[in-house]
């Protein structure tokens, strides 16, 4: 209560203890930020780990948020990204913290409305350390914020989404606080495109899968070291003891076949795309068609395509016998009609021949015998004509010739 209580040596004193406090709040504020940052760089470490190993981005984004709200004192980290059904808009996907918020997970909100929009329509960072003092921020509850960091999600130029992150203090974002979100929200792209990657490699596996299961060719395929690793249900039935796992060199009948083919080395050395072969198993004619193809990690596989063609070969075969038939059945109308032509002639000479003679004329039972065999070949001939069908009968030995009268009578019997 006194005045000039304090003289030059308790101010010097006071001055002395205030330096070294504001030395000890200083120190003890970069120890904070020190160890701020460490765990800003295990939380980017681990998350970086983590985009790498999901499959599922949803879970990797809820695992973001939920880890920058435990490690860090945030009131509000969420992400927003372009919705499917319009891409002037996004969709909330993730929230972490927050109290009586109007925008709960499924909120929409169109592309350009407050802080976190024109992150969206801009595609660059908006940070406010004071929101009181910023008309473009949209309180979403009750409470009062201080700070606003909208980070926007980019792989390369396209726009994925925002990073959105809310604090109760000003002043709460500074520069690396900013880089590691930035460095997060980059990882949310790459996970998310590993996600739609991974996605679209599933949907063409399965489109793959299910043409494969409904093809008509058994389809099975080995890698560089011969091991069976796809089988499609018709090659399973084809030659049911065909395992995955196993050894395709041992358990495929065809091998042997396979690896005598001559253009086997040239399919191994990659000199031809393809070969292809019959092979007769039980009681089917199997066309064994195999191609040498390298995966993306320049592993190499074969694919083996069998397909049943014992059909295709018993029609082969009707169709060969049919033509035999029909030109069978031509050559004998044409031998008919060439033989026909001089007999006419001989019957004719005959009867003028006979004319001439005395009907006691020593000569006449020679020209009725002739007569009589011309008229018999004349009868072949006319059988000739109407074969219909050409049959055979057992010959000299095991030979066989054309039975002409069950050929124009159309009976049974055996089939040329």
């Amino acid at each position: 209560m006194e005045y000039e209580a304090f003289d030059s040596v308790d101010i010097a004193t006071i001055e002395a203890f205030s330096n070294q406090l504001s030395l000890y709040y200083d120190f003890d504020e970069r120890i904070r930020r020190e160890k701020s940052r460490a765990v800003q760089i295990e939380l980017l470490s681990s998350m970086g780990t983590l985009a790498n190993s999901k499959l599922d981005s949803t879970d990797f984004i809820r695992d973001v948020v939920e880890g920058l709200r435990q490690k860090f004192p945030y009131f509000l980290v969420s992400v927003y990204l372009v919705s499917s059904e319009d891409e002037n808009s996004l969709i909330k996907v993730a929230n972490s913290g927050g109290t009586s918020s109007k925008w709960p997970v499924g909120k929409t909100v169109p592309i350009g409305q407050g802080l976190l929009g024109l992150a969206a329509r801009t595609k660059e960072i908006v940070c406010v350390n004071n929101v009181t003092k910023d008309p473009r921020f949209i309180p979403v509850g009750k409470n009062l914020m201080g700070a606003e960091l909208c980070v926007p999600i980019l792989l390369q130029d396209q726009f994925l989404g925002v990073l959105n992150i809310e604090t109760m203090e000003t002043d709460a974002f500074h520069e690396f606080e900013i880089h590691a979100v930035q460095t997060l929200a980059n990882q949310m792209a790459q996970a998310l495109h590993n996600t739609r990657l991974y996605g679209q490699l599933k949907y063409e596996k399965e489109k793959m899968d299910q043409i494969l299961a409904e093809m008509d060719e058994g389809v099975a395929m080995t890698n560089g070291q011969g091991e069976i690793v796809y089988l499609n249900s018709v090659f399973k039935n084809q030659f049911p003891t065909a395992q995955i796992g196993e050894d395709g060199n041992r358990v495929f009948p065809f091998s042997p076949a396979f690896e005598d083919h001559p253009d086997f080395e040239y399919l191994r050395s990659g000199k031809t795309k393809s070969l292809f072969f019959e092979f007769s198993y039980e009681d089917k004619i199997l066309l064994i068609t195999v191609s040498q193809f390298i995966d993306f990690d320049f592993s190499k596989y074969f694919l083996f395509l069998a397909k049943n063609i014992t059909q295709i070969k018993r029609y082969e075969s009707e169709k060969i016998k049919s033509e035999r038939l029909g030109l069978a059945i031509e050559i004998a109308g044409s031998i008919a009609h060439e033989i026909n032509q001089p007999l006419t002639g001989i019957l004719g000479y005959l009867a003028l021949i006979k004319e001439d003679l005395n009907p006691e004329d020593p000569l006449i039972p020679d020209l009725q015998e002739i007569e009589s065999q011309a008229e018999r070949i004349s009868e072949l001939v006319k059988k000739f004509q109407n074969v219909v069908k050409i049959r055979t009968k057992a010959y000299v030995g095991t030979s066989k010739i054309i039975d002409l009268e069950q050929s124009t009578r159309n009976n049974q019997g055996d089939t040329l």
